[in-house]
């Protein structure tokens, strides 16, 4: 009797050891600061955004197979010029998003006219881009200095062959060339400091039996001409700023009370509340539990944008209990750190 107690309390504690030593994992989105490929110099803080190609005469018109009609002049012309006015804006607001710029109000937000709307434009006179920038105040302006857009669409009707049967189905194909003109200039001096021309094609293809639903589901032509006008600004902003993009981080979020609460304060960006846990945690006597809460505390270290110190809580977990997923984090960790020496040198931060 005394030997079946004993081994029910082996059987126990084995369950218990199980229960104890399994930690759960999941996944957690945070945003992580990505350096720019070619960044204007840290000194540079205030800027004035230019639009140069406000179109004043009216464009010829433009023919559309998709929606069978021919878009007047008036309808073109105020569709650039909205066009241009968005990769304007959609510039600044990614702009106000990085730590390189202060902020980009209206008040630096101009825009002038074109007689010459198909050709890119010399360079803006140094006195004037001086002038500009020391009336707002600004150590640089950046102009949006030409936009081409060749939009065409189409409607094709094809073939679907399928076990000896053939099928005539509708395909719906948008396609756009895309070359955008933009130039940095020195506030002091108004000399021209960096251009760039960015060339890209853009398609939208919706194919379907019916031509009824092929033209309900593509996209209006205002709505191709503003998406390619704000991926645009976007290829520009990350060419000349560091920006924000969304990253995937592995997290033990199960295995205790303690590590399901933390987990619960860290999906509410309740961070500190989280990290106190963490803390805690690192007195049990289960090494996978500990580990779990150290590679845990290297998330919060990343979260705050200390990498190293998320490198060391990183090291040290996988010191603790050997976890794969740790080991990886490490080789991203190492990553981060690399990247934040360069993000220091682009930000100007000694």
């Amino acid at each position: 009797m005394r030997l079946k107690n004993n081994y029910n309390k082996l059987v126990l504690l084995a369950i218990l050891v199980l229960t104890v030593s399994c930690v759960s994992v999941s996944t957690l989105d945070i945003q992580v600061l990505e350096p720019a490929s070619d960044p204007v110099e840290p000194a540079i803080r205030d800027i004035v955004v230019l639009n140069r190609s406000v179109i004043k005469d009216p464009l010829p018109p433009l023919e559309t197979e998709i929606v069978d009609t021919t878009l007047p002049e008036s309808y073109l012309t105020g569709l650039i010029n909205k066009t241009t006015t968005e990769a304007v804006f959609s510039l600044a607001d990614i702009l106000n998003e990085s730590p390189s710029f202060n902020y980009i109000d209206q008040t630096r937000l101009l825009e002038i006219t074109t007689d010459d709307p198909a050709n890119i434009p010399e360079p803006l006179d140094q006195l004037f881009v001086a002038g500009l920038c020391d009336s707002l105040e600004a150590q640089a302006l950046i102009s949006l200095e030409f936009i081409n857009i060749v939009y065409t669409d189409s409607l094709v009707t094809e073939t679907h062959t399928e076990y000896g049967r053939s099928m005539r189905y509708i395909r719906g194909v948008i396609d756009l060339r895309l070359d955008v003109k933009w130039r940095i200039y020195e506030g002091f001096g108004g000399v021209l400091s960096d251009e760039y021309l960015f060339v890209d094609t853009m398609r939208w293809e919706v194919a379907d039996w019916n031509i009824d639903d092929v033209l309900y589901r593509m996209p209006e032509i205002e709505e191709v001409f503003l998406e390619s006008a704000y991926f645009a600004a976007l290829t520009y902003a990350r060419r000349i700023a560091p920006y924000w993009l969304t990253h995937e981080r592995n997290v033990f979020f199960r295995g205790t009370r303690g590590l399901r609460r933390a987990y619960r304060h860290l999906i509410n960006d309740e961070i500190d509340n989280a990290e106190e846990i963490y803390f805690e945690e690192l007195n049990r006597w289960n090494n996978n539990i500990v580990g779990a809460a150290m590679h845990n505390l290297a998330l919060i270290n990343e979260l705050k944008g200390d990498a190293r110190r998320a490198l060391v809580w990183a090291r040290r977990s996988y010191q603790v209990a050997q976890k794969s997923l740790t080991a990886a984090y490490i080789d991203i960790l190492e990553e981060r750190v690399r990247i934040s020496e360069e993000l220091d040198r682009q930000l100007g931060v000694n």
